[in-house]
């Protein structure tokens, strides 16, 4: 049986972003901000689960760097520009961090992929 979903969920159009998390190895899908004005979820790093084409795929997300949404679609390869994704968010890992170097943060996004493949594997 799959667990209930805890923190929510993150929904919306899926924009062009200024492609930080592909020129690091971890490119993202990037939500349009208006519907977490309505529906405030808390800054931070989540791991997720999504469904794209009747799969079912682990996520880690980020809200608010930048005031932004991100989410890496774990597995994911394709182009998901203008779909409208939700991703329901299973557990919150960690608060937001700033990072001095790129070296550091791809050492962070590794981690973090890592803990949302577990945290979410009860759930694909």
């Amino acid at each position: 049986m799959k667990k209930k979903i805890v923190w929510g969920d993150l929904r919306g159009r899926v924009l062009h972003g200024e492609k930080i998390g592909r020129k690091l190895g971890y490119p993202t899908a990037n939500l349009a901000r208006h519907y977490f004005n309505r529906h405030p979820v808390l800054n931070g790093v989540y791991a997720g689960v999504t469904t794209i084409k009747n799969k079912s795929y682990a996520v880690a997300a980020v809200v608010g760097v930048n005031g932004k949404i991100e989410a890496h679609v774990i597995g994911w390869r394709g182009n998901l520009y203008g779909s409208f994704l939700v991703v329901h968010l299973i557990a919150r890992l960690r608060a937001l961090a700033p990072y001095t170097t790129d070296a550091r943060l791809r050492k962070q996004i590794a981690f973090d992929l890592k803990v949302s493949q577990r945290l979410t594997a009860p759930y694909l």
